[in-house]
């Protein structure tokens, strides 16, 4: 039997819009239409651990936000990593208002430059609780009762997973952020829900103290300088110890980046951690990506054979309307929906520029050993 080279692109599109929507509904489906369940109503005390590095400024606007947090008794300790700026002042004065909030300030010398990791280790070495709960410098949280919802997650299992958005603000660049990472919480809570975790965010996270010095801490990444959320929770969670918070109360908003030039900068930063993921998790996410690719390759070749383009078409609208559907529900729950217009938009730019990420950074990296 002659298979002609129509068919093959034909099945090969089949192929690809069926995994696509496997993962759709079998997984991301299930995260999306789950319930938040109430764990509890009386939570632990937590430790608040905040590394900030010439953050002044937001730290004076964020900082009362997270004092605010009601229905839980807690402790917030902000580690000063080798600020230049007025941030010892502005600690100074939360010290005084708050009894409830201290500080600690590292300095950088000829022998020690800080880094968030080690900040943080600091953090939870001086925290009084053993559980946990993480945010940056630069977000704060979306209502007065984030730290409830953490605590009493966290006080059921080890590693609790949150998710971490950013403000609306005006501009196409502003679009792409919040939708890229509202697609990143969605897929990495996804799994998680299906019992695969791999990664979470430092801006809204929490875990046990045990879970850490178990870990020895940071020590297998510490030579990078991200990692400090993705790579950690990488290496410790599995389907028993880790849970995702879906909920409205307990989401944290972060100041998007306004220059292109330092949103590519933090996402280059970002990519060199994900060849430390687990081999399952890089296959997973490998393949996933991989289908992005291909659909749209695959789409494309088989509208132009024009053999059976009208079945192509009618899957590739079906695999858009679940997409839209699910993740528009998904929008719609964390208070984002309007960013349900840029999903395709940003999916097709973002399979545009994450090879040029790539290749820009192994370019740096590739000028910095001649330098040498």
């Amino acid at each position: 039997m002659n298979v002609s080279l129509q068919d093959i692109l034909y099945w090969s599109f089949v192929g690809v819009i069926a995994f696509q929507l496997l993962y759709w509904l079998a997984m991301v489906a299930r995260f999306v239409f789950s319930k938040h369940k109430y764990i509890g109503h009386h939570p632990p005390k937590v430790s608040v651990i905040i590394a900030a590095r010439d953050e002044a400024k937001r730290l004076r606007k964020f900082i009362p936000k997270v004092m605010a947090q009601k229905a839980v008794e807690f402790e917030v300790i902000v580690v000063d990593d080798c600020s230049y700026d007025d941030t010892l002042d502005v600690l100074l004065d939360f010290q005084k208002v708050y009894p409830n909030f201290r500080f600690t300030q590292l300095r950088e010398s000829s022998d020690f430059l800080g880094g968030k990791k080690y900040a943080l280790t600091l953090g939870v070495k001086s925290a009084k609780y053993e559980h946990l709960v993480f945010i940056d410098a630069d977000c704060y949280p979306q209502t007065e009762y984030w730290l409830r919802e953490m605590a009493l997650a966290v006080e059921a299992r080890p590693m609790i997973l949150g998710i971490g958005l950013y403000e609306r603000g005006k501009g196409f660049l502003n679009s792409l952020i919040r939708t890229e990472a509202a697609a990143i919480a969605l897929q990495y809570m996804s799994f998680a829900k299906s019992g695969l975790p791999y990664m979470g965010v430092g801006r809204n996270m929490a875990y046990h103290s045990d879970l850490f010095f178990d870990n020895k801490g940071f020590a297998s990444h510490y030579h990078l300088k991200s990692g400090d959320d993705d790579l950690f929770v990488n290496e410790v969670a599995n389907r028993k110890n880790t849970k995702g918070v879906f909920c409205h109360e307990a989401i944290t908003l972060s100041e998007p980046k306004r220059k292109w030039t330092d949103w590519l900068r933090q996402k280059q930063r970002h990519f060199t951690t994900a060849k430390k993921y687990r081999l399952i998790h890089k296959i997973l996410l490998g393949s996933l990506s991989l289908s992005q690719y291909l659909l749209f390759g695959v789409l494309i070749a088989n509208l132009v054979t024009a053999v059976h383009w009208q079945d192509v078409l009618i899957l590739f609208g079906v695999r858009f309307l679940i997409q839209h559907l699910l993740f528009g529900v998904f929008l719609w729950k964390v208070g984002q929906k309007g960013l349900i217009f840029w999903i395709a938009i940003v999916e097709v730019l973002l399979l545009i520029l994450y090879p040029v990420i790539v290749l820009r950074g192994v370019a740096e990296k590739a000028n910095a050993w001649k330098r040498i």
